[in-house]
């Protein structure tokens, strides 16, 4: 049923291990605008923002189920810098799979294929961010 079939993908819903720790350093120093990319739909998006409190750490989210533009299509990710008025070059897009960096590198961020909590906090420092 449906139902189960929601409850399956909430009980699939884990953090990286070691990855909130830099999440939420970055969002503490105060220095960043800090906002989420993701294609979800609508029910599962609302239920990892709440169960995982993203809010304390993202100002902003950006999912596929409001912007009618996925990952990684270039949409989404031009809707991200209207909205939030930055320029690609002040961005940092972060994805574990690599084809989802293309746009976003194509458009002028700086993009981390993330792999591990270790190499993702070497590569922010590399970019100058404080972790």
């Amino acid at each position: 049923t449906r139902e189960e079939f929601t409850a399956f993908m909430f009980a699939q819903s884990k953090e990286f291990p070691g990855s909130r720790a830099i999440l939420d350093t970055c969002a503490q120093t105060g220095r960043y605008f800090i906002g989420a990319i993701n294609n979800e739909p609508l029910e599962l998006n609302q239920y990892r923002i709440e169960a995982f409190n993203l809010r304390k750490s993202f100002q902003v989210f950006f999912s596929s189920c409001y912007i009618h533009s996925r990952k990684p299509e270039e949409g989404i990710f031009r809707v991200a810098l209207a909205v939030t008025q930055r320029a690609p070059e002040e961005c940092v897009f972060i994805d574990d799979r690599p084809l989802n960096l293309e746009s976003p590198r194509r458009l002028g961020f700086s993009v981390i294929h993330y792999q591990s909590p270790d190499q993702l906090r070497t590569d922010l420092r590399n970019l100058q961010v404080e972790v």
